[in-house]
């Protein structure tokens, strides 16, 4: 096993301890909200959302993309209709976690979900956020928030 599978093995025991014991998820101390709340748009038009997070005090997330921990991620973007779909995460700050350097995101953060109507949509479309929150000695077990994306048609 290399030094570098360490921190990612203590983190996944930590999530699976914390779930075989019934305990909280990430999704209890992580609070989301999307904006607007419907784009209206005709086929060929860009529209774009606003995924803000609340972490609370104490707590962070990892950067989407930090090598060494779990990341955010937002997962279905090629089942929209939406060319160039794409996803502008935060970059967070440069902290420890584990005596490890990591990216952290603490605090309010916002991603942003954007792209070109390919097809009106028969309804919400949606994604999925993957987050694991973690203090200054543990993780909560992994949280999968779903985020909905409305397009009303132009009339």
């Amino acid at each position: 096993m290399s030094r570098r599978s360490l921190p990612l093995i203590c983190l996944l025991l930590f999530a699976a301890a914390a779930a075989a014991q019934g305990l909280r998820d990430s999704a209890s101390v992580v609070k989301m909200t999307v904006q607007p709340k419907s784009v209206t748009a005709a086929v060929g038009d860009p529209v774009s959302w606003t995924v803000t997070l609340d972490i609370e005090k104490d707590w962070h997330l990892y950067a989407h993309g930090d090598p060494k921990y779990y990341g955010i991620a937002v997962t279905g973007l090629d089942s929209l209709p939406l060319l160039g779909a794409e996803v502008a995460y935060p970059a967070g700050k440069q902290g420890k976690f584990l005596g490890e350097t990591v990216q952290l995101l603490e605090g309010r953060q916002i991603l942003t979900v954007g792209g070109f109507l390919a097809a009106e949509p028969t309804g919400p479309m949606l994604l999925e956020l993957e987050l694991q929150a973690c203090d200054k000695k543990s993780c909560l077990a992994p949280a999968y928030l779903q985020i909905p994306l409305v397009v009303e048609p132009k009339r």
